[in-house]
């Protein structure tokens, strides 16, 4: 009954990240379609009267999104380097534990290396989700930190 309920507990955790993490995806999604609308009026009012141009916001463009995206390139290398000595320690564990019998498995060393690989499948799916949420933050902060930026602009405007 434990290994079901520890089944269930990494199922519900699971789901609860890959939540999350399509929350965040949507909140950059939107955020990204409104920056992108303001900004293109920006560069068009640029392209008419390049001297009442918001020459401020046009030069974040660029230096936001190269922070942004090497920050959450950073996160994406950090994060795949512990799946990969994860990976790593699951693959001598199994040598060593073959080695111990001689390299002939018999059922309880084939069920314990069967256990073994699904807690360390299950931790892997867990540090990838991990890795993704926080290789998306950066991205998150500086498209939401945008849309609320230019939405505060645009309604002092009006």
């Amino acid at each position: 009954m434990q290994n079901l309920d520890t089944l269930a507990s990494h199922v519900r955790d699971t789901s609860h990240a890959l939540a999350a993490l399509a929350g965040s995806t949507a909140d950059v999604v939107g955020a990204s379609l409104f920056v992108v609308g303001e900004r293109a009026g920006l560069m068009a009012a640029a392209v008419r009267t390049p001297w009442a141009a918001d020459h401020a916001e046009l030069g974040l463009m660029l230096p936001e999104k190269v922070t942004a995206f090497t920050a959450a390139g950073a996160a994406l290398v950090e994060g795949w380097w512990t799946v990969q000595q994860e990976a790593g320690r699951h693959l001598m564990d199994g040598a060593v534990a073959l080695a111990a019998f001689g390299c002939r498995p018999c059922p309880d060393t084939a069920a314990g290396l069967a256990r073994r690989t699904g807690r360390w499948a299950t931790a892997s799916v867990g540090t990838t989700l991990a890795t993704m949420q926080r290789a998306l933050l950066p991205v998150h902060g500086c498209a939401t930190a945008n849309a609320h930026r230019l939405r505060a602009a645009a309604a002092s405007q009006r």
